[in-house]
């Protein structure tokens, strides 16, 4: 390991240990979309062709100063979800993978679902979404064989380019744990959608409760594997909260959430969370949860966020990645010199803005690299 790349990881490693590092460590994550428009290649084709992966990372990361890489993995590879003709994952005109509104299960099912997870996963939820699972059995442990297989390839590519792109920059490199779902989400995305939901809430609240319960199980096995430490993280996206009443929140989100929490932590690693919508409310509770897990607001007074967190924990995100685009050069630098002295005051702050880069359109690119070597600079401690 070379001196510059020890530099970088020890960054990470004194954060994850509780320890104010010598300067606020730098991560942001450019999607693949955004850096193969960047590179002016074709979207579509681009995501098909393996030997194209190197070249477009190469070509945003020779541009960029962070300490780890900067694009991003894509765990969503086209070619896995048009074998198993998804219904969940589709590709947008321009190329894009996007999530549609679906549902896999009806209000009056939510007892069987709760009798057994995972047999209505297989039997009933995932061909209704999932239509290549569906039908003739052989056809569809076919295309399932297929589609894993394809899976596999590709994200074997991914990470063969991001490993070539870790050795030429000298990132620190902390691959996730895990990721997964709080159960509360889960059903919202698999099972219910974020619609039906919002209904369930209202109807069948000790149903909902009772079915987090049955699948936490399930929750809990993705979150941690061979790879997870505390320096290699869980990855959960939480978005639900928001558009919940507190009450409802404490209720029926919460004690679930915490008992994946709870299992992470035990299992020796712990939490990287993705706080979706504004949840700075939420604030509180989320100290309750044990170590030191990564907390990322979208959406929040910086100056509010700081005061209330929990010390042990890591803050990061609340920088609006929109700025990038729509602000000044000198704006952005003003902000992102901002958010060191607020959020930084304690040394448990990471810089990364409230979401994935997902455009480098106009003057994205020479704001980044302002705002990138601005924290370098100005985040010394």
């Amino acid at each position: 390991m070379n001196e510059l790349k020890q530099e970088r990881t020890k960054l990470f490693t004194d954060i994850y240990d509780g320890v104010k590092p010598s300067r606020i460590p730098i991560r942001v994550g450019v999607s693949q979309e955004a850096a193969i428009d960047y590179c002016k290649m074709d979207l579509k084709k681009t995501q098909w062709d393996t030997n194209a992966y190197f070249s477009f990372m190469d070509t945003v990361s020779e541009q960029l100063g962070c300490d780890v890489a900067p694009v991003s993995m894509n765990v969503r590879t086209p070619a896995y979800y048009q074998i198993l003709e998804s219904k969940a994952f589709v590709m947008s005109s321009s190329g894009v993978m996007q999530h549609p509104e679906v549902k896999s299960m009806e209000p009056e099912e939510y007892d069987e679902f709760i009798a057994d997870p995972y047999a209505f996963l297989l039997e009933k939820a995932l061909p209704r979404i999932y239509p290549g699972f569906g039908g003739d059995r052989i056809k569809a442990s076919l295309n399932l064989a297929k589609a894993m297989k394809a899976d596999e390839d590709y994200k074997k590519a991914q990470l063969i380019a991001m490993a070539k792109i870790n050795e030429k920059y000298s990132y620190a490199h902390f691959p996730l744990g895990g990721i997964t779902e709080a159960p509360y989400d889960f059903l919202a995305d698999v099972l219910r959608s974020f619609t039906e939901i919002a209904k369930d809430i209202r109807r069948c609240p000790e149903k909902i409760a009772e079915a987090c319960d049955a699948v936490l199980p399930y929750m809990e096995k993705c979150a941690v594997s061979c790879m997870s430490s505390k320096y290699c993280r869980t990855m959960i996206p939480i978005h639900m909260p928001a558009f919940m009443n507190t009450k409802q929140f404490e209720k029926y989100y919460w004690p679930s959430f915490l008992k994946l929490c709870q299992f992470i932590y035990e299992s020796g690693s712990n939490s990287q969370l993705l706080l979706q919508g504004d949840m700075v409310r939420y604030i509180d509770y989320i100290n309750e949860l044990p170590g030191n897990p990564d907390v990322r607001h979208e959406y929040g007074d910086m100056e509010e966020v700081a005061l209330r967190t929990n010390k042990k924990h890591i803050i990061t995100g609340l920088y609006p990645v929109t700025m990038l685009e729509t602000n000044s050069k000198q704006e952005c630098i003003d902000y992102a010199k901002k958010a060191v002295d607020i959020l930084g005051r304690n040394g448990n702050y990471i810089f990364n803005f409230d979401k994935p880069i997902l455009s480098l359109k106009r003057n994205s690119m020479e704001n980044l690299r302002a705002v990138i070597a601005t924290v370098r600079e100005y985040g010394v401690y």
